[in-house]
């Protein structure tokens, strides 16, 4: 992943957000004038804790094809991870073990939340022919 997700310590609970809560928080984590498409709100427990909001714009950013290496970069989020030690360099970051995992697990809740966008949107269509014939 990139450096689209902040990684903040749960200073005004910005990853304790609750549902009816997501709209506003989306606009003012990433200065948009328009709603999200998709979010998930997770929290991963076991080898590693940490909660994480993800967010997928409703628009597609002007930039989306520019920089191919991030295939993932117009998902925007915030992560909490307690363990993460905030005394290392950038390039040690690049480097770390934990930040692969978080990675790897970031990247699949983003398939699972793709997922999920094409079953509304398949499930929707098929509603929308229904009520046509």
């Amino acid at each position: 992943m990139n450096g689209n997700l902040s990684s903040r310590r749960n200073q005004s609970g910005c990853v304790s957000r609750r549902p009816e809560e997501y709209a506003s928080f989306y606009m003012s984590l990433n200065n948009d004038w328009w709603d999200h498409l998709a979010v998930k709100h997770f929290k991963v427990e076991g080898q590693l804790q940490l909660k994480a909001i993800l967010f997928v714009p409703n628009r597609a950013p002007f930039d989306l094809f520019d920089t191919p290496t991030e295939y993932l970069g117009f998902v925007k989020g915030v992560v909490d991870f307690d363990d993460l030690p905030l005394d290392i360099s950038c390039e040690m970051l690049q480097h770390n073990k934990i930040l692969k995992v978080i990675g790897k697990s970031l990247v699949k809740k983003c398939v699972e939340m793709f997922n999920e966008i094409a079953e509304n949107r398949t499930t929707t269509n098929s509603m929308r022919l229904s009520q046509t014939t």
